[in-house]
């Protein structure tokens, strides 16, 4: 009875926890108006992958997005490379 007890308590926590990050490496998951979605990371000092999209999250900003070669927030607002890769 015990086995049986312990085997159920193991199942409902399997089943009832979360297993981590769904993102892959390299990716951060955002909420954006309550939808969950996996955006790939800023990385100061390197050139993001376009191919990935134009939306990327910054440690700092959230949500920025790359459009006619200059950077903007989620508010639109234009954001300079030099506040970009402060750390």
């Amino acid at each position: 009875m015990k086995k049986i007890s312990l085997m159920y308590l193991f199942l409902f926590c399997l089943l009832f926890t979360n297993c981590g990050d769904p993102c892959d490496e390299g990716y951060k998951q955002v909420n954006i108006n309550g939808q969950d979605i996996c955006l790939p990371e800023y990385l100061s000092g390197e050139l993001p992958n376009l191919k990935l999209g134009q939306e990327f999250y910054h440690e700092k900003f959230g949500l920025i997005v790359h459009k006619n070669n200059n950077w903007f927030n989620f508010n639109g607002e234009l954001l300079s490379q030099k506040e970009l890769d402060l750390e």
